[in-house]
């Protein structure tokens, strides 16, 4: 490999052997064609000297972008290692995330849950037709009355309850 101070020297060199040489190229006697030969050397010389500095150039450019790419190649790889971590903690923490959610309930649910929705097959074919408005209340007005009788009974008992706790309040104070 040539250094900069080299190229810049056989430059130097090119062209002072031309400026040297550019007198004898105006003879006109017989030295001219040995002049000529001459300056066709220098100049042969010169131009191979300006290749082999390009050629030079060339392939310390074309090392340097090799270096690049190399260390661009480097980057990708590292970014693509550190990505693919990234994933990978991050399915983790999905999937804990996921095992959180949908953990199993305890059995006395699971058996609730069982319970009810057998109770609701049972009984969906004798709603399916009142709530389309098509038959009357399912289960009978008897059962429908006593409902009704239970549910304001048990609405008594809470508001005398409240009326006895109030007056039990005010007889303290």
């Amino acid at each position: 490999m040539t250094s900069p101070h080299v190229a810049l020297a056989q430059t130097w060199r090119c062209d002072h052997a031309q400026a040297a040489l550019k007198p004898n190229i105006h003879r006109v006697s017989g030295a001219f064609r040995k002049g000529q030969c001459g300056v066709r050397r220098v100049r042969f010389h010169c131009r191979v000297s300006q290749r082999l500095m390009l050629l030079q150039q060339m392939e310390n450019k074309l090392g340097d972008q090799n270096k690049e790419k190399a260390s661009q190649r480097q980057a990708a790889e590292n970014a693509f290692k550190r990505n693919l971590s990234l994933l990978k903690d991050i399915e983790a923490a999905e999937e804990s995330l996921q095992t959180r959610i949908h953990a199993l309930p305890p059995p006395e649910v699971v058996s609730l849950e069982t319970l009810y929705w057998a109770s609701v097959e049972e009984y969906i074919p004798k709603w399916e037709q009142f709530l389309l408005g098509r038959a009357p209340y399912p289960i009978g007005v008897e059962n429908q009355i006593e409902a009704e009788n239970t549910i304001q009974n048990k609405a008594a008992i809470a508001s005398s309850h409240t009326v006895s706790k109030n007056l039990s309040s005010k007889a303290e104070h």
